[in-house]
Parts: C-alpha cells; structure tokens; sequence
C-alpha cells in the first residue's frame, strides 16, 4: 500500500527554489478546500494515459483512483521531471504543462527531451511544494469521466473549459497543493 509522510525537515535558506534536488521523490496532493488525512495529502502515481507504437502516456493521477505505482521515484534536474521505475531504469519524462491540461508523461526507449526549458519544474525549497512556470497555485485534481475514471492533476483549470476535450468537468475540480515527499535515496543525476 502506498501512502504518503510528511517531508523530511532540511534546514535550507530563505525562500529558495530550486530547478535541480539532490534527492529523488514522490508527489502527494493536498486539497486546499477539505480537510486532508495527513500533512502532505493524497498519494499520487502516474496512472494510464495511452499508448501508440514505441511510446506510452501517462497521467498524475491519485493512487485511490490508480491503484498501481509502477513510477515510485521522480527527480528534476535543470527543471525537467524524470519517473523512474522500481529497478531505477529512467525511461520517463514529464511533458510540457500548459494550461486547463493534465501534468502528463512521456515513456519511451527512443531518445527523447524531457519537458522545455520554458515548461520549467521548480520546487520551493522550505515548503517543498512543487511549481511549473514559477507558479505553485494553480494545481487541481479532476475526476475524470473518462474511462478508468482517475483523479487526475490538472494545471490552471478554467471554468470554461469544454468537457468533452478536457475530459473531465472544470466544476467538479478542487484545488490542491502539490507536495514533494523526499525518498532517502539520493538522486543519481
């Protein structure tokens, strides 16, 4: 079962953010309008998302409403997000993150370049709260109606975003911040 702990206290200065951490990490979301279970909220894993030839998508995605946790590592170095699988072997990139769209994922053994320099992952180093673009706010988690139904993370909602493209319903979002949960295992950038 997988379940989500409150970060590791590290003394760091000020209100630094970093593009790069010397440690790998999961993700939790926790929901800024409910009262949570725990300090850093809910568990999230990438779920499915798709497949064609050579490649797979995944979604972020709760780990109640995908129960699987095939990535339990993820990393960022020079502000790119990297899943590692559980042998460790980094296939898996993040996506670049636009707005009203799920925080997506790449898997594939052809070359690939993680997200952008402009889709740049960041996380504030006292509140270990992950940010893309230098905004930290703006996540959500949406059900999707869709099928195998996951919770989704998704970035900027709007209220006008047309369901049937989206595929979830921008009223049924609730906002969230996401925490990174440090692993012990260093990073081996």
């Amino acid at each position: 079962m997988l379940t989500a702990v409150a970060a590791a206290a590290v003394p760091l200065s000020g209100n630094a953010v970093a593009t790069t951490l010397p440690f790998k990490f999961t993700l939790a979301a926790h929901n800024n309008t409910l009262p949570n279970a725990n300090s850093t909220g809910a568990p999230l894993v990438l779920g499915w998302g798709g497949a064609s030839t050579g490649v797979s998508y995944e979604i972020t995605s709760t780990y109640a409403s995908y129960p699987y946790n095939e990535y339990p590592s993820l990393s960022i170095l020079n502000g790119s997000m990297r899943a590692y699988r559980s042998s460790g072997e980094w296939i898996t990139n993040a996506t670049e993150v636009i707005s009203g769209g799920a925080l997506g994922w790449v898997t594939s053994r052809m070359p690939l370049n993680s997200a952008p320099p402009a889709a740049s992952f960041s996380v504030h180093e006292v509140r270990r709260t992950l940010a893309v673009y230098g905004i930290a706010h703006l996540w959500s988690l949406c059900p999707s109606y869709a099928f195998r139904g996951q919770n989704k993370v998704v970035y900027n909602v709007s209220q006008d975003a047309r369901p049937e493209i989206v595929g979830y319903h921008p009223e049924d979002c609730y906002a969230v911040t996401l925490h990174v949960v440090e692993d012990a295992e260093p990073a081996k950038l």
